[in-house]
């Protein structure tokens, strides 16, 4: 093994080797599962004038033996778009973290401290899309087992904007 250097002045507290352990899947990780499966889905940018709709598949699995859950979204379009979601938790940060990112060229990074008291998944963070940085919340709520919804804002002039709703059903 290893020694490993501490930057702690209490020796007892310091570790004295780097012990490579594979730890188990977290429990919080089960709180994705509604995302598992394929699921058709309706999208509408309701920030646009007048707001505008399309169809997208979104198909999720576990990844790396369970520690992710990665969503492949393919939209036909117009526009086409075809996107990867990466969702884990972080262990040393106690929280969900997700990273987005497409075929365009946008992505983000956001977290989550778990599923809240009113029902909703919510994950905030900032994106780099359409070449402009946004501070975005996306909120996920499980309607049954078979239907989900997620909601996404934009912080905009210091105000949390509805920007899009996505529902989707399992197929």
């Amino acid at each position: 093994m290893s020694s490993v250097e501490s930057t702690t002045t209490d020796p007892a507290a310091a570790p004295t080797e780097l012990v490579l352990v594979e730890p188990p899947v977290a429990e919080q990780m089960r709180g994705l599962d509604f995302l598992l499966g394929t699921f058709q889905c309706e999208w509408t940018i309701v920030m646009d004038t007048p707001p505008r709709t399309g169809t997208v598949v979104w198909s999720a699995e576990h990844l790396l033996d369970g520690h992710y859950v990665r969503q492949v979204q393919h939209m036909e379009g117009p526009p086409r778009l075809n996107a990867h979601w990466v969702f884990g938790w972080n262990q040393v940060l106690g929280k969900f973290a997700a990273y987005y990112y497409d075929d365009w060229g946008n992505q983000g990074y956001t977290t989550s401290p778990g599923w809240e008291e009113d029902g909703k998944l919510k994950f905030t963070g900032q994106y780099s899309a359409l070449g402009k940085p946004h501070l975005c919340r996306e909120e996920f709520e499980v309607v049954d087992e078979n239907h989900f919804t997620k909601r996404g804002y934009v912080h905009l002039e210091g105000e949390w904007v509805h920007a899009d709703v996505i529902e989707c059903r399992r197929v």
